[in-house]
């Protein structure tokens, strides 16, 4: 699916978003974005950040290499010894603030 058919339906702010988030984590490596039906799948060698489409919002979800405990974190799905899932809420660009490219950071540098 290209960027262009995974968008048409949605919001202008989720392309936005997707693009901040990439631009980030690229900051550090090369990741591979994948678009389907359910969200952007965004690897480096796995997946370290998913965005799901809400109805007002984007579901980022960062893997981490611990449980990180933070008032903008809405969920946590622990994964043993190995972090967890923390999903975000985003509701434009401007949330991918300090805190969150720090955390897109620590995703990436432990992929």
């Amino acid at each position: 699916m290209t960027a262009d058919q995974y968008y048409v339906d949605l919001p202008a702010f989720h392309r936005d978003v997707q693009e901040a988030v990439v631009a980030q984590l690229q900051t550090i490596d090369d990741v591979h974005v994948e678009l389907v039906g359910v969200g952007v799948l965004i690897k480096h060698g796995r997946t370290i950040v998913e965005l799901r489409p809400m109805r007002s919002w984007l579901a980022l979800s960062i893997v981490l290499p611990r449980v990180v405990k933070h008032p903008r974190i809405t969920r946590t799905i622990p994964m043993g010894d190995e972090g967890g899932y923390h999903a975000i809420r985003i509701r434009s660009v401007d949330d991918i603030d300090d805190t969150v490219r720090a955390w897109l950071d620590e995703a990436m540098l432990s992929s």
